[in-house]
């Protein structure tokens, strides 16, 4: 069963700041429960590692658009056809962070428990980025 995640954060830094600091690929582990590490990065797309409760898998990163990042799990993942895109939207005073995530639960997971975990832990990092950006 698919399942769609939508969460939107106001920070009061500027867009280009919130985007700049998600791009900081190998620093994302100041948000989320995970580490990163760059595989290669060529035409645009950043290929990185990723870490995740005992889970190793790669992710394809693009900036599509001057506001917009894009990225999807290549290969063997937790999840199932696993894609989000990361919208900054600037206003007058910071900026609106859209985070949209799509994926598939495996038939063994689920599907009401994946979506509550996704959420929560995508709440918590938004929270933390929003205090970091924020400070500085």
């Amino acid at each position: 069963m698919a399942i769609c995640i939508l969460q939107s954060q106001h920070i009061h830094s500027s867009a280009e700041t919130v985007l700049s600091t998600l791009c900081d690929h190998v620093r994302l582990n100041r948000f989320f429960n995970a580490s990163f590490s760059i595989i290669s990065a060529e035409e645009g797309v950043v290929r990185r590692q990723v870490t995740m409760l005992g889970y190793q898998f790669i992710e394809h990163v693009k900036q599509t658009d001057l506001y917009t990042l894009e990225y999807y799990i290549a290969g063997p993942s937790p999840v199932k056809n696993h894609s989000a895109m990361i919208k900054v939207n600037p206003l007058k005073a910071g900026c609106q962070l859209t985070y949209l995530i799509h994926c598939d639960a495996k038939w063994w997971q689920p599907t009401w428990l994946l979506r509550l975990l996704i959420t929560h832990d995508l709440k918590k990092a938004l929270i933390k980025l929003k205090a970091y950006c924020d400070a500085s």
